[in-house]
């Protein structure tokens, strides 16, 4: 095969012989599509990618066979499979997409309370009451965690060796708990 990407007569070009490798690709994509990306991305919309960079780049591109060209447009679909993946994660870490939901440790930041007086012991009385009954709502292990980090200021690995889970295993532990028991906070009585 000489240079594909120009044409004369007889010969295709890049895009072309891209073009006979569609049912190739896709089967490469759908395999590398997995997990969280396919909320985002499609196998369409990377394939159309894929073409776009082609266009984009084939005067700088020049590949002597089919091996080669297969292995051009593989890298081609990881690299935009990795910048999605890493589009995917600021995306989770920005922080205009976060919710700040009642917690123990920031409920009052959501319910101020009057700092003095009979109105403020009644108040902080009815907060620790409806803390109490949501607690009651959650499973005993969540329950553990929860007190061991806020009550006891134990640190994840402390939580893990206590409750026979990984360090990661008692943080994650710890966030859904927090997140059931702002839900159950949320709910009306």
């Amino acid at each position: 095969m000489s240079d594909p990407t120009k044409k004369s007569r007889g010969e295709t070009t890049l895009l072309q012989l891209a073009e006979l490798h569609i049912p190739w690709l896709e089967g490469f994509i759908r395999g590398r599509l997995t997990g969280e990306l396919r909320r985002f991305a499609e196998t369409a919309d990377i394939l159309q990618d894929v073409f776009l960079q082609l266009l984009r780049h084939q005067s700088r591109i020049a590949v002597e066979n089919e091996s080669q060209l297969r292995a051009l447009l593989a890298r081609i679909v990881l690299n935009r499979l990795a910048d999605k993946k890493r589009w995917v994660l600021r995306k989770k870490r920005d922080p205009r997409h976060e919710t700040i939901t009642p917690t123990p440790a920031n409920f009052h930041a959501h319910h101020p309370v009057e700092k003095r007086g009979p109105i403020h012991f009644a108040q902080k009385k009815e907060v620790r009451q409806k803390l109490r009954a949501a607690m009651e709502h959650l499973r005993p292990s969540d329950r553990q965690v929860l007190l061991l980090r806020d009550l006891e200021n134990r640190s994840f690995t402390e939580i893990g060796n206590a409750t026979s889970m990984t360090r990661q295993g008692a943080r994650i532990r710890y966030e859904r708990a927090l997140f059931k028991l702002a839900a159950e906070l949320q709910k009306p009585q």
